[in-house]
């Protein structure tokens, strides 16, 4: 409770006076950025990443914040990247408002975690503000794990913080069912190309850390690309960051891209190899939860191609496509481009059989469709910091990156797609300058991909679009990841 104090005071003074989008893209590359107390070579302030220089104290002097008065400091504070620490603390609270409601003190504590990242992050800059609020913070009793026994009216325990994003769900026509409230629709299912490029392993990190603060709930992993030691090193980067009771699958019917690549071979050992088929894992999650389910793609759609061609079986009565049409909310595709050229993951090394699952995926999914282009990742560089910060090479993210020869970052594909996905889920798109369109998407025999926006007719399908600068988001996602990396 004492965090969810200080926090507010800081909701208070980043979102008092919200800045428009334009006020906030305007900071740029040179302008000043939050780093971590005393860390000269923090991932903010080494130039490494190219967010300008100088610490957290060198800032605050710059600004004459240190002996100046509240309003100026608000000022000041408002014109940074405000859209970062808004994202970040909106979504810390949703995780402590969670614990205090069901007493859970595991979500407490993994909430906490980073809010006292946040409230460092801040310190030299706002430390009177901070003081302030951990005295007044110090009349309020830390949680106390849920008994059982119902809280008095009027007590400490029935009091919750709650920020509600706003509403941003296009109408859905009669066939397609409506997008449900993150609240109750908060399980993801991935699906990933582990084994092409080293993103994925980004975009799952990524995706760790919304599940550490119960944004999304991950209930699954699967594999579109079928190397004998990539379930091995699945399983062993989601045990590493806390997640081993993730189930894992991957095809062994053939169905399957056959990848290898450099990056596995450094992360398997230690790994379980016990992993389940595709479809039978799908179909046992969606069967079994009470909720419906999100799934996302960062690579090959065969997978979603045989989920929407099983048959009944010990798990559901119902065909693929009535299950998905029951326990599905939303399938977001990582995929297409405005180019007109073949999508890597529509038609991966003139493969076929890759084109035909996107087209028989894009024609019969009975549930919403969101397409993320790879363009909407194409200006965005992530994950720098690992070899920056990890010289020994002991975070197995670090040396995925080094063996793949990205250990400088790496194009954010799949990592954006999950950072789209959550602020479809959370209804923030506009928060974060996005827009969804309602269209229609073409698919041709080699993969490429078009899209035709469709007005006021609904379709069920949409496709993302950005409308600022893709490297205005690497310090926000790098700062999630980095959290992860000192969780």
């Amino acid at each position: 409770m004492k965090r969810i104090v200080a926090l507010l005071l800081l909701v208070i003074i980043f979102t008092g006076n919200v800045c428009s989008a334009e006020e906030i893209s305007d900071t740029g590359t040179g302008a000043p950025v939050l780093g971590y107390e005393g860390d000269t070579e923090s991932v903010w302030t080494d130039g490494v990443m190219g967010y300008g220089a100088g610490n957290a104290e060198n800032r605050a002097a710059e600004w004459g914040t240190i002996d100046g008065g509240y309003e100026e400091l608000t000022d000041k504070l408002e014109k940074t990247e405000q859209g970062i620490i808004q994202h970040m603390v909106i979504m810390s609270l949703e995780g402590m408002n969670k614990a205090i409601a069901e007493g859970s003190l595991n979500v407490y504590n993994k909430s906490s975690a980073f809010i006292d990242k946040v409230l460092v992050s801040l310190g030299n800059i706002s430390g009177r503000c901070i003081e302030s609020a951990s005295r007044l913070a110090e009349l309020t009793p830390p949680i106390a794990e849920n008994t059982g026994a119902n809280p008095e009216e009027g007590s400490d325990e029935n009091q919750q913080v709650e920020i509600q994003p706003e509403e941003s769900q296009p109408m859905q026509p009669a066939d397609v069912q409506p997008v449900v409230p993150i609240s109750s629709s908060n399980k993801v299912i991935i699906d990933t190309d582990y084994a092409s490029d080293v993103d994925d392993v980004v975009a799952l990190e990524l995706a760790m850390v919304y599940d550490n603060h119960a944004v999304i709930d991950l209930i699954g992993v699967a594999l579109s690309t079928t190397y004998s030691r990539s379930p091995m090193a699945l399983s062993h980067q989601l045990a590493s960051g806390g997640h081993g009771d993730v189930p894992v699958a991957m095809d062994t019917s053939g169905n399957g891209c056959q990848v290898a690549t450099q990056y596995i071979d450094v992360m398997y050992q230690g790994g379980s190899d016990k992993y389940e088929q595709p479809v039978q894992m799908y179909r046992r999650l969606l069967a079994s939860s009470e909720v419906k389910v999100n799934i996302i793609t960062l690579g090959f759609l065969q997978n979603i191609e045989d989920l929407l061609n099983s048959q009944p079986d010990s798990y559901s009565s119902l065909n693929g496509v009535d299950l998905i049409r029951e326990k599905v909310n939303t399938v977001y595709v990582v995929g297409g481009n405005a180019t007109g050229r073949p999508s890597f993951n529509f038609y991966w090394g003139n493969n076929r059989d890759t084109t035909k699952a996107a087209k028989f995926v894009n024609a019969n999914l009975p549930c919403r469709l969101v397409y993320i282009p790879e363009e909407m990742g194409n200006d965005v560089f992530i994950g720098g910091f690992y070899n920056h910060m990890d010289k020994k090479q002991t975070n197995i993210v670090t040396r995925a990156l080094k063996a793949n020869n990205q250990e400088y970052g790496v194009v954010g594909w799949d990592p954006f797609g999950v950072y789209c996905m959550v602020a479809d889920m959370q209804g923030t798109l506009v928060e974060n300058d996005f827009i969804l369109h309602n269209g229609t998407p073409y698919i041709s025999d080699t993969g490429a991909f078009q899209w035709t926006d469709s007005g006021e007719t609904v379709t069920g399908r949409y496709l993302f679009e950005k409308t600022r600068y893709g490297g205005e988001y690497n310090q926000p996602i790098d700062l999630l990841l980095n959290e992860k990396f000192n969780y």
